[in-house]
């Protein structure tokens, strides 16, 4: 888990860095190598890859690539953007499938969770409460999505890598507010 959380924000900072200095293919090139760094690193430390992590690495180096190949970084910079919009819309369409996105991937990772959680998967208000949380993290990744567009598009590189790691943690974090908020 931790490495997500690298993978989320070092590589834009980087990004950031460089291309305050003024050499925007440096900058581009040095994402792509941490992005391709941390990916070995991750397999190092838990010997396996995950598809968050193959996702986020592809999104990187092929958004890189393509702004080095345009010579403009604004399509790497709606990476975060490409990234929430498909978390928000994963977990709005398996919500509206009947099937919410935590909750099933909680079934289907039972195994490996510690036992006291493993009995609360049974648990009707924690299949609720997770059906919410699935729900309101699609509409909070959505809406971050598209204050990422404009972000990428207005505001400075600085400006853009606070706003996709903070907006990032306010989404998860907002989703599970407003599902106690909405259990009562």
């Amino acid at each position: 888990m931790a490495t997500q959380w690298l993978l989320i924000g070092i590589p834009l900072l980087i990004f950031a860095i460089i291309d305050s200095l003024g050499n925007q293919k440096a900058a581009l090139i040095s994402a792509i190598a941490i992005a391709a760094g941390e990916f070995i690193l991750s397999y190092y430390l838990i010997d396996a890859i995950d598809w968050t992590s193959i996702v986020s690495v592809l999104l990187v180096v092929g958004l890189a690539c393509l702004s080095l190949y345009k010579k403009d970084t604004i399509h790497f910079k709606l990476q975060p953007a490409i990234v929430a919009a498909v978390v928000g819309a994963l977990f709005l369409g398996s919500y509206l499938l009947g099937k919410p996105f935590l909750f099933e991937m909680m079934v289907k990772y039972k195994s490996i969770l510690p036992e006291a959680q493993r009995g609360m998967i049974e648990m009707p208000q924690t299949q609720v409460w997770l059906d919410l949380v699935t729900l309101y993290g699609g509409i909070l990744f959505i809406l971050h999505a598209g204050f990422m567009v404009w972000v990428a598009y207005k505001c400075s590189n600085w400006f853009w890598v606070i706003s996709r790691i903070i907006g990032t943690v306010l989404s998860c974090f907002g989703a599970v507010v407003l599902a106690k908020m909405h259990l009562g």
